[in-house]
């Protein structure tokens, strides 16, 4: 089985090793468990990271354009001339 560190996975989604905890808790990604604690930092399963990673990616590549504010000014001039024609 593949896996992350915990420091590893912080680096890779941007985020503090706190939030990694968190999403581990909240089952965002698999933490393997180490019950004899043969490993120093907490493990995380590879491949659930890799989802989480592209998932981060793909929202910032499709929302970050539409969340800029001069984006939204643009869409709300479009709205308005679009409505104006409206007969």
């Amino acid at each position: 089985m593949e896996w992350y560190t915990q420091k590893e996975v912080a680096d890779l989604l941007g985020v503090s090793k706190a939030t990694v905890y968190h999403y581990g808790k909240q089952k965002k990604i698999i933490k393997i468990l180490d019950p004899h604690r043969l490993h120093k930092e907490a493990r995380y399963e590879k491949a659930e990271v890799d989802r989480l990673v592209y998932e981060k990616q793909f929202l910032l590549l499709v929302w970050a354009p539409m969340m800029c504010k001069r984006n939204w000014v643009y869409l709300y001039k479009v709205f308005i001339s679009i409505y104006k024609m409206d007969p």
